[in-house]
């Protein structure tokens, strides 16, 4: 299914975007580049909600503040931010 097979604007306002499954919220944040691969079902959909808000200053939205900014930010260099760096191998000599 492509990103635009859900009515996404209607499942955020009617507050049921949490039936969706975490694969399903994936393909929202993988659509918009919206990095939040390591937080649970709960802050995938708090990122999905202020994405979709973030460009409706007008809309009358509650927000939650559990997922922050630095959480689900949008990742515009293709990088994976999540990504753990290795500092040194133990054992590799």
């Amino acid at each position: 299914m492509l990103n635009y097979d859900y009515d996404w604007p209607q499942l955020i306002k009617s507050g049921n975007l949490g039936k969706l499954t975490v694969k399903e919220l994936g393909k929202y944040t993988e659509h918009h580049k919206i990095t939040c691969k390591y937080l649970s079902k709960d802050g995938k959909l708090e990122c999905v909600r202020r994405h979709y808000y973030a460009g409706r200053q007008d809309e009358n939205h509650p927000l939650d503040s559990s997922a922050s900014e630095e959480e689900c930010s949008t990742d515009e260099s293709g990088s994976d931010v999540g990504e753990d760096t290795v500092l040194n191998e133990i054992g590799s000599e």
